[in-house]
């Protein structure tokens, strides 16, 4: 599989390669709001409720939506990538992107992001991106319908 990929804004075009990454178990645990499983009307819902107030980015390939990195108004960083692409380095470009080159991620105000406790991958991918942990708490898992412990990170 290749590991190009490009950015853009979400359309309503995208809303069954949404339902698809998403519905995948393997992704979605990771996910702390995100419902399971995910239907078009979660997806037609997270497009619509797009704002200007951060940046929501489709990590795209062939057009294609595969993940999503976003920093909102907060200062909050998330993503997720559809795992057939786990492991290519594409997360880590993409978040790098949107960091550097969006406006609302930078500036004095501080960055957060969280990963749950176990999810290996995105708190190695969080630390390579420059955050670093800032304490932990618990949340409810919607996926998962249970508290799970969260790390907290700042940039």
């Amino acid at each position: 599989m290749s590991s190009d990929f490009t950015l853009r804004p979400f359309r309503f075009s995208d809303r069954e390669d949404l339902v698809a990454g998403l519905n995948n178990w393997s992704v979605a645990k990771w996910l702390i709001p995100v419902p399971h499983p995910y239907r078009l009307d979660h997806a037609d819902e997270f497009i619509a409720d797009q704002r200007d107030d951060g940046v929501s980015m489709a990590v795209c390939q062939n057009d294609r939506v595969i993940g999503s990195v976003s920093c909102d108004g907060r200062r909050v960083f998330g993503l997720w990538l559809a795992e057939p692409y786990w492991g290519q380095g594409i997360m880590y470009r993409a978040s790098r992107t949107v960091l550097d080159l969006v406006p609302t991620c930078q500036g004095d105000a501080i960055l957060t992001s969280s990963a749950i406790h176990d999810n290996v991958r995105s708190r190695a991918l969080l630390r390579k991106l420059g955050f670093v942990e800032d304490g932990t708490r618990t949340v409810m898992s919607v996926p998962l319908q249970r508290e799970v412990l969260l790390i907290d990170y700042r940039m």
